[in-house]
């Protein structure tokens, strides 16, 4: 866990998050590893960011659509062992026009990252490549 938190100013700058949205983003950024990946329960961050879970759930739809936050989910589908990472990088921020469903993400045998055609979830999930997620 990091000491601090960066929230990107993209996401400062983005008129489509609300207040819980940035709250979210700094509850997430709290918990992350060196490489920018976090794995915290949803009650955890809704402890941290003083939110209910319900709230943080809406955040993190939001957050997840329009590209603030990167999402794995593992090959295996196991929900509770879902990723995230904020995106600090503006110019990695896609407009909301861009952002579309593209499906689950997985690990391929051969440790790349494909897209399951598994209807997991309805939400966008960006694909992301993944080295050291087991």
């Amino acid at each position: 866990m990091s000491r601090f938190s960066a929230v990107s100013s993209a996401a400062l700058d983005d008129d489509r998050l609300t207040g819980p949205d940035i709250l979210v983003l700094a509850a997430l950024g709290y918990h992350t590893d060196k490489t920018g990946w976090c794995w915290p329960s949803q009650d955890t961050i809704a402890t941290r960011a003083r939110l209910t879970r319900q709230t943080v759930s809406e955040c993190m739809k939001r957050l997840v659509s329009f590209g603030h936050v990167e999402r794995y989910i593992p090959d295996d589908g196991n929900l509770a062992k879902i990723r995230y990472r904020p995106v600090l990088d503006a110019a990695s921020v896609p407009e909301a026009e861009d952002t579309q469903p593209v499906g689950l993400v997985g690990v391929t045998d051969k440790g790349g990252v494909a897209l399951a055609d598994k209807g997991l979830s309805a939400e966008t999930t960006r694909v992301v490549a993944v080295s050291d997620m087991a």
